[in-house]
């Protein structure tokens, strides 16, 4: 639990300190985890490091403009939860991945593919279920 909070602390530390502002245009996916389970025999900090260190570096390799993070409820309704942030620079990028139904473009499809077996792994870690809206920057 001690590996967590500094880990979390370190995490937040980095990203308010080298964090840019989000520029107008931008499009976040907000995605949060309405269930996550940790499967049994893996730890919280096992799975926040492949996420860190493995999958998030592959699908921001194959989706050029997008960047993902991870983020942690500190206060409210999701107080203690886990997170996702989908940052596209632009609504152009966002286009050229997804589609309006909510799923994958052609060419969002293309990328999948390659970030796909990283997906696979991150689901021998972790259950999840998972709501999100996606907000473009005024």
């Amino acid at each position: 639990m001690k590996r967590l909070l500094i880990i979390t602390a370190l995490f937040l530390y980095f990203f308010c300190s080298y964090s840019q502002t989000i520029q107008k245009g931008a499009v976040l996916g907000i995605h949060h985890f309405t269930t996550l389970e940790i499967k049994q025999g893996v730890t919280m900090e096992q799975f926040l490091e492949f996420c860190i260190d493995e999958y998030f570096p592959v699908y921001e390799k194959h989706f050029e403009g997008v960047t993902l993070s991870l983020m942690s409820g500190i206060k409210g309704k999701n107080e203690g939860e886990l997170g996702m942030i989908y940052c596209c620079k632009d609504e152009k990028t966002y286009n050229k991945y997804y589609d309006p139904a909510g799923g994958f473009s052609e060419e969002g499809l293309k990328a999948w593919k390659q970030v796909q077996p990283f997906f696979n792994e991150l689901l021998k870690l972790m259950n999840y279920k998972r709501e999100f809206t996606d907000w473009v920057i005024l």
